[in-house]
């Protein structure tokens, strides 16, 4: 009879313990889902357009993620920002060189250091 019961607890807690990730990982999901929405829509609703490397044709900065418009120009999401008219005060706004946009200054910009 004792073991019988302790069997049934062991079993109650491994079902307790897969539903309880299963809602974390749930959670998590959704979560992620969100966040990519948010990355890919403007502040207006509307789709952001194609990104990829590139050099911002307005401030002339190297970035990881560039808008390509499609008359040809390349702008940072900063710039977009501005050209278009909506805030930009996003996490990822890149504009100090995080992982959006890149390293703040290159190899170019560090030639005056010296290599002692």
């Amino acid at each position: 009879m004792a073991l019988g019961l302790s069997i049934l607890i062991f079993l109650a807690g491994v079902v307790a313990w897969i539903v309880g990730k299963h809602y974390v990982w749930r959670l998590r999901r959704s979560a992620a889902r969100r966040g990519a929405r948010r990355r890919k829509t403007r502040p207006d609703g509307l789709p952001y357009p194609p990104t990829g490397m590139g050099i911002c044709s307005e401030c002339e900065k190297a970035g990881l993620e560039v808008f390509h418009l499609p008359s040809g120009r390349c702008l940072c999401k900063d710039c977009y920002a501005r050209i278009e008219g909506f805030s930009n005060d996003g996490a990822d706004s890149g504009a100090n060189g995080d992982a959006t946009n890149g390293p703040a200054s290159g190899p170019a910009d560090n030639a005056h250091r010296s290599r002692t």
